[in-house]
């Protein structure tokens, strides 16, 4: 078996079987015990595979050890128009982050920058990006234009790197805007952080 090309997928996992006060336990408990089921489950989501979220249109993947959460930007709820998924660690040492809002038939790079722009100038902790913020770079993502750019700032004490980008989604007109953050007592560094974000911008589907 290949992490390559296996998925594991968990559906609905229900107290009244996993749990000693569920209504079927006198039926499967012993069965649940013996195969360690429940600690099996978590164990597997904790572990150092990928996630992928799939919703409104979306998706993309992200570590394993990260826990997500969505909301909108203009709404209370994501919805296929707006929305922020960000998926973190419980100490806030490592995130993935996607969001998507309405762009229009014609979106140009001066938009995609102003929006990278705009990422940046509300997005940093007080004191900004102190060890420096890269130059704007170019690429491609699945066919489409990709900006993105580096920085570093202190981040919970600790010293935090990042990179940001914002690229399209030709197909229903959203643009996206993609940031990866790792402090260094992760293993944050400005090599690996690029690499995340690549995997990130690799792994998405609009």
């Amino acid at each position: 078996m290949s992490n390559a090309d296996t998925a594991l997928v968990i559906t609905d996992p229900q107290n009244d079987f996993l749990s000693p006060d569920g209504v079927t336990w006198e039926l499967v408990g012993k069965s649940v015990e013996a195969n360690s089921t429940v600690e099996n489950i978590e164990n597997a989501q904790s572990g150092s595979g990928t996630n992928t979220y799939s919703e409104h249109g979306v998706s993309f993947e992200y570590p394993g050890e990260l826990r997500a959460a969505e909301f909108g930007v203009f709404t209370e709820d994501a919805n296929r128009f707006n929305g922020v998924v960000t998926a973190a660690a419980p100490d806030a040492s490592t995130y993935f982050s996607v969001s998507w809002l309405p762009a229009g038939p014609e979106i140009t790079r001066a938009d995609l920058q102003a929006m990278l722009e705009d990422s940046f100038e509300s997005g940093f902790d007080e004191g900004g990006p102190t060890g420096g913020q890269g130059s704007i770079a170019e690429a491609s993502s699945h066919g489409g234009l990709l900006l993105y750019q580096s920085w570093s700032q202190p981040h919970q004490g600790d010293q935090g790197f990042g990179v940001a980008g914002t690229t399209e989604c030709e197909s229903d007109e959203r643009a996206v805007l993609l940031s990866v953050l790792r402090a260094q007592s992760a293993g944050g560094s400005p090599e690996r952080v690029q690499a995340d974000f690549q995997s990130l911008v690799d792994s998405l589907h609009c």
